[in-house]
């Protein structure tokens, strides 16, 4: 069940919500489907082959980068509604959020426990806007 609901949320939701409530959304299915999913790449093959391949770096670091540009976008919207804390230029919460969602990764798939809920608040309160 949680990879069919993984799979709605990439594949439905991911063009009509925000990139941080896909984040956060993120963070609930990889505490519930827990790494590796069937099919997927472990992480640490991922890394290994950014390693070994310049060309797959470069690939990589392309789609983190432009991973952190679309966020970094949506964080600036919400700053601009009032929703997103603004004393912290929405580049480097950009930045932040998609090197917070590799550790997660990495987090997991070494076993290393963490209670994804207490993380998704934390992550909330971080870009809540001082009040």
């Amino acid at each position: 069940m949680p990879i069919i609901v993984c799979n709605f949320v990439i594949l439905f939701m991911w063009p009509t919500i925000d990139s941080i409530t896909f984040f956060v959304v993120g963070l609930y299915l990889l505490d519930v489907i827990r790494l590796p999913m069937p099919g997927a790449v472990p992480f640490h093959r991922i890394l290994e082959a950014c390693e070994r391949s310049v060309p797959i770096r470069e690939r990589f670091v392309g789609l983190l980068r432009e991973a952190g540009e679309r966020v970094a976008k949506t964080v600036a919207v919400g700053q601009g509604a009032g929703a997103v804390r603004d004393d912290v230029p929405a580049e480097a919460l950009g930045v932040l959020l998609v090197t917070l969602a590799l550790g997660f990764v990495a987090s997991l798939e070494v076993g290393f426990p963490f209670d994804a809920e207490s993380a998704r608040g934390a992550v909330l309160a971080l870009l809540a806007p001082a009040r």
